[in-house]
């Protein structure tokens, strides 16, 4: 919150390998340990800022791990050159502490062990238990990482009736299409409801907006067999992709991605070459 205090909590994990390429990095969107710790902290800020570093760590892994020739088959012998190229050091809020080294046989087995012992384990029960928006990318973004078109996706802002929405994965061939990551993997009903209730909301402006062709909501079902929870998200299913204000959208599972990946794939390749054909 503040790098003067000296006062740090863990909210994620860098993990680097030379040979075999292998890059990772993973953030903590949720931001309730941090406001509770920090009261003054700005939760929401916290959350675009965060989502943000991680589309950015998202599209540099791509490059690693596929030893793409932006990188002229060039790789450093420490994680540090990769990090200051989306985080710089400096005084400010979020910082990578010094870098640590070791020995596995299964980097991506030794990835989830570390993350879970220095950041899952300090959140909240309910937090630990439940997925975010994030977690839910991290299934879609696989498979069109596979697709080799997590490259084209880009950040983007939509005017709509006097406001403005956000959208971290989006692409565009005269007017945008994005793609929205949607956690209803919670705990209670309720949260569900509200979750549900916000983004038709957004669906209501979007509705009006002449810059947004299409929205893909990509959602994450409740993994607990309850079924309230499960009567619930099936209503939020109803509520964001069946109204009257739902012309733009399109729901994805989680067991469709891989589908929708392979589907969507040369769209946007084709979407986005026409752009730059302009």
């Amino acid at each position: 919150h503040d790098s003067f205090t000296g006062e740090f909590l863990n909210v994620g994990v860098a993990f680097y390998c030379q040979s075999p390429a292998f890059f990772k990095v993973r953030l903590l969107q949720k931001y309730s340990r941090i406001t509770s710790a920090f009261p003054l902290a700005d939760g929401e800020f916290y959350r675009r800022y965060i989502s943000s570093l991680q589309t950015k760590f998202d599209k540099m892994a791509e490059k690693v791990n596929s030893k793409q020739t932006a990188f002229e088959e060039w790789l450093p012998d420490r994680i540090e050159e990769l990090l200051y190229q989306v985080l710089p050091s400096d005084d400010s809020s979020i910082q990578f502490s010094e870098a640590q080294g070791g020995m596995t046989d299964d980097l991506e087995a030794t990835f989830e062990d570390i993350y879970r012992r220095l950041v899952e384990i300090h959140l909240p029960t309910e937090e630990n238990q439940s997925r975010s928006d994030l977690d839910v990318w991290s299934v879609f973004s696989k498979t069109l990482r596979e697709q080799n078109v997590i490259r084209y996706l880009c950040p983007t802002i939509i005017h709509a009736d006097s406001q403005d929405i956000e959208f971290e994965h989006a692409w565009k061939n005269g007017r945008w299409k994005a793609l929205q990551p949607l956690s209803f993997d919670l705990l209670h009903p309720g949260t569900i409801d509200r979750k549900a209730w916000q983004y038709f909301g957004r669906n209501v402006i979007l509705e009006k907006s002449k810059e947004l062709t299409i929205l893909y909501y990509l959602l994450g079902k409740p993994r607990r067999e309850d079924s309230a929870v499960l009567k619930h998200y099936a209503k939020a299913k109803d509520l964001l992709g069946s109204s009257e204000h739902s012309k733009k959208i399109q729901l994805i599972e989680e067991d469709e991605a891989e589908d929708f990946a392979r589907d969507i794939a040369p769209k946007i390749e084709a979407d986005t070459s026409h752009e730059k054909g302009k």
